[in-house]
């Protein structure tokens, strides 16, 4: 997206933020949000990014940097507004001791088939202290945005590590409050590690799988957990060890 496009996107976005948070005050609720022109264009705006993500005719870090800059216009409101939180929060509650509560989202209303394939949405609802174990990703575009409570966010950048395991740089290490979000691929903060703080946290996350950059192999897509108590090398890299989901869960989530 060019820097002309992005801004002109960015404007449309804020004044869609602002109705967005008028309606969640005064429960326009879900079927109105889904119904409305302007969110509809913001969607179908968003899934034109995945798209051309996804067949590798815009770079990563350039989705990561565009969809990085709609997210900080539109308000934690505004995309609650729409997406179907209140159901899943409620069943969340009984949700596993460790590690997210996941839910797979239909694709957004009014997009042409080619758009709702592009990209997937979920809502990850963390308990009180519960975390999303450390863990990267391959060939894979991803966000995650928090639309409620507070979480602790740290990334790393990753380069292969010899057989098993990888080398980490840190890269991001704060605190979120709802609104904020990061962005995920190969080149750029490919690992993250969110974790709750003492309350409940929901967040939106959205990827889009990409082609293969090679850096990790010739893997279409994948996940790898990590040992992030690996040794350093004293200028803040560290060699981890690849772990199972389970271990990573167990230890970390």
């Amino acid at each position: 997206m060019s820097e002309t496009s992005r801004r002109a996107w960015i404007q449309q976005a804020t004044g869609l933020a602002v109705w967005g948070a008028l309606a969640a005050l005064g429960g326009a609720g879900e079927a109105l949000a889904q119904g409305d022109p302007r969110r509809r264009a913001w969607w179908r705006a968003f899934a034109r990014l995945c798209v051309n993500a996804r067949a590798g005719s815009v770079a990563p870090t350039a989705w990561q940097a565009d969809v990085e800059a709609v997210f900080r216009e539109v308000s934690a409101p505004w995309l609650m507004a729409s997406l179907p939180t209140a159901r899943f929060e409620a069943g969340a509650r009984a949700g596993p001791r460790r590690g997210p509560r996941v839910a797979e989202l239909a694709a957004p209303t009014g997009l042409a088939a080619r758009e709702g394939a592009a990209f997937r949405r979920r809502l990850f609802a963390l308990g009180a202290g519960r975390a999303v174990a450390p863990h990267g990703h391959t060939s894979l575009a991803s966000a995650f945005v928090l639309l409620r409570g507070s979480v602790r966010v740290t990334h790393f950048d990753r380069r292969p590590g010899g057989a098993g395991a990888s080398i980490v740089t840190p890269t991001i290490d704060r605190e979120f409050a709802p609104g904020d979000g990061s962005t995920v691929s190969d080149e750029r903060d490919n690992v993250h590690w969110l974790r709750a703080g003492e309350a409940p946290a929901l967040l939106l996350n959205v990827s889009v799988e990409v082609p293969p950059s090679g850096r990790f192999g010739a893997a279409r897509t994948g996940r790898v957990y990590l040992d992030l108590t690996g040794g350093t090398f004293g200028d803040g890299r560290a060699l981890v060890r690849h772990i199972s989901y389970a271990e990573a869960t167990a230890r970390f989530g």
